[in-house]
């Protein structure tokens, strides 16, 4: 087996483990919104300490992977400013076509997954987004900063002061 073929062979090991990191990571975000919806604290606590510790692995993984990309480049005569992987691949389609369209395969997965990452971490942010707005609504309600007062006017015409309170929404609690 050519060298060339042997560092593609462990970098193909590599994308492998990225791919089922960023799957444990996309079902990670799905169990994170379920989390945040249920507004367990202790659990939402647990959730993003998982993430975070997901996330250092995938750095580590990733990185990895970038030292193997210019060895394999320079082993199969790309050039460094090509030195990513699909032109890679269409270097391996000569050597290896077998190994060629496994790595096509595992790029459109991987790409796929970071796609639905990115969908789902968006959506999580939206709805943390959401529920802040929603609360601080409520907070301005309850102290009665939600819309200022209009003051009432006298007999005189002119406009009466009232106290800056706060609001009760009900007083039946």
């Amino acid at each position: 087996m050519e060298k060339g073929i042997s560092t593609s062979a462990e970098l193909f090991s590599q994308l492998e483990r990225l791919v089922k990191l960023h799957q444990q990571l996309a079902e990670l975000l799905r169990v994170e919104r379920l989390t945040l919806v249920s507004m367990n604290l202790p659990q939402i606590q647990e959730v993003s300490e998982q993430k975070q510790s997901l996330l250092h692995q995938i750095a580590l993984e990733e990185a990895h992977r970038v030292r193997l990309i210019p060895a394999l480049s320079v082993e199969l005569g790309v050039s460094a400013e090509q030195a990513t992987l699909s032109p890679l691949i269409q270097k391996l389609q000569v050597r290896d076509l077998a190994l060629a369209e496994r790595f096509v395969a595992i790029r459109d997965r991987l790409m796929h997954l970071v796609s639905e990452i990115q969908s789902e971490n968006q959506s999580n942010a939206r709805f943390l987004e959401a529920s802040i707005d929603h609360v601080n609504q409520m907070k301005k309600n309850i102290l009665g900063e939600a819309t200022p007062r209009s003051g009432t006017y006298s007999s005189t015409g002119h406009p009466q002061t009232t106290a800056a309170g706060s609001r009760l929404i009900s007083r039946e609690v």
